[in-house]
């Protein structure tokens, strides 16, 4: 029998991970991490499990590789807090699968998700309105950007996006009223005004992958996002390295006169994706280190073009990375990183489809392909303010998944011995 939550435990269980959902709308106070507390549980339940959800196991595995790569490439990383925000943030992001995918409950799993959006859009579009009074938020002002709960834009855009798609699952998935759908309105209206264009941008690719095409051709559209990548670096690629591998626009004085919006874009063609795909090449197997994209100046050592690692003089633990999720693995973590990491995103999109409800379904199906769109512009796949609130409903729903169907094989059997037909006496 698989480890069962009842009583205070289930209880306790559940508060410390509606609580993370509820606060992961927000970096001002941290409480969205809270739900880390429940760790010890998930590795008394897992030695209580036979086999493991293959999702389980990915995940697992994925972590094993990073933490080996840490530990050959700086393993004092470690014990640096900040390793953990920035660099590792890949921990905290799919551990909600490794708590909840070892264990199951009992839970409206519906019912949690309509009232965590309620709290979300109301809380946005509180936010919105002294947004368009003041120009900014409570905590954050930027002039024209709305900032949600966010520092960042970016990071407002990322959950926001989220939350999108799981109103919209809830809208398509069988409640289409005029209360969900004015919550959906105003949700993406919160999004636009973030100025996010990269949550934007995957929010339109999401809607038409699942709501129009139904995921038809979905692979074929990744690739094609993919293929456009590349052919940009085919050309900003060499370029970059003519003009001698400058690190951004500081390097070569190439700021003036052009927008902050148009510079990240510049930038990001011309000099970060250039540099993740140089230190891809210098070590193209296993990358050249967990957490060395931004451990500058770079001194890599090995056989170049096979194995390199670079030796920094002392670790930054920043949120410098390459802005695109791909990039940026298999620079640090090579071919194996993303091919595993791949994996692990392809048995998360088989269990979203195993799970019961169709609102559930759509909605992480929705936020799936945000994250896997968002982060050919950004590194979306691993950072908290977009991937914690998906992780958190996909782990408690991994989690319900795993009662339905256990309780239900159990009375099917308790069925077919009641109806089975009486053994004869001897």
């Amino acid at each position: 029998m698989l480890p069962l939550l009842t009583g205070g435990t289930r209880a306790v269980f559940l508060l410390l991970m509606v609580l993370s959902l509820w606060a992961s709308i927000n970096n001002v106070i941290p409480l969205s991490v809270i739900f880390v507390a429940l760790a010890p549980l998930s590795i008394y339940a897992a030695a209580k499990n036979r086999s493991l959800p293959t999702v389980v196991f990915a995940v697992l595995v994925v972590f094993t590789y990073f933490i080996i790569s840490t530990l050959l490439y700086w393993p004092e990383s470690f014990l640096e807090p900040d390793f953990y925000r920035r660099d590792a943030n890949v921990f905290v992001s799919f551990m909600p699968i490794l708590i909840c995918g070892t264990l199951m409950i009992r839970v409206d799993l519906e019912k949690l998700v309509r009232l965590f959006v309620i709290w979300a859009s109301l809380a946005n579009i509180v936010l919105m309105g002294i947004f368009f009074l003041t120009g900014g938020t409570i905590f954050f002002h930027e002039e024209g950007i709305y900032h949600f709960l966010f520092e960042s834009h970016n990071a407002a855009g990322g959950c926001l996006s989220i939350i999108c798609s799981l109103s919209l699952g809830i809208y398509f998935g069988g409640r289409k009223s005029g209360f969900w759908l004015i919550l959906n309105l105003t949700n993406l209206v919160g999004l636009v005004l973030t100025i996010s264009r990269g949550s934007a941008l995957a929010m339109i690719a999401s809607i038409f992958v699942v709501l129009v095409m139904k995921e038809r051709f979905a692979k074929t559209m990744v690739a094609l996002t993919a293929a456009s990548i590349i052919s940009v670096l085919v050309y900003s690629y060499p370029l970059w390295i003519q003009t001698g591998r400058p690190n951004g626009f500081n390097d070569v004085g190439a700021v003036e006169g052009l927008a902050s919006r148009d510079a990240n874009v510049i930038d990001r063609a011309l000099y970060l994706w250039p540099r993740a795909t140089d230190l891809f090449l210098s070590s193209p197997f296993v990358g050249t280190g967990f957490g060395s994209f931004d451990d500058q100046p770079y001194h890599l050592e090995g056989i170049p073009g096979v194995f390199s690692y670079n030796v920094p003089d002392v670790p930054s633990f920043t949120a410098a990375h390459a802005h695109n999720s791909y990039l940026h693995i298999l620079a640090e973590t090579g071919l194996l990183g993303l091919a595993l990491f791949i994996w692990m995103l392809h048995e998360i999109r088989k269990s979203i489809e195993s799970f019961e409800s169709r609102s559930i379904r759509l909605g992480l199906a929705l936020a799936f392909w945000v994250a896997v769109y968002a982060s050919f512009t950004e590194h979306r796949l691993v950072t908290p303010s977009q991937m914690l609130t998906f992780m958190l409903v996909f782990g408690l729903s991994l989690a319900s998944h795993r009662f339905s169907k256990t309780y239900a094989r159990h009375n099917a059997l308790r069925e077919a011995i009641a109806f089975a037909p009486a053994l004869p006496a001897r």
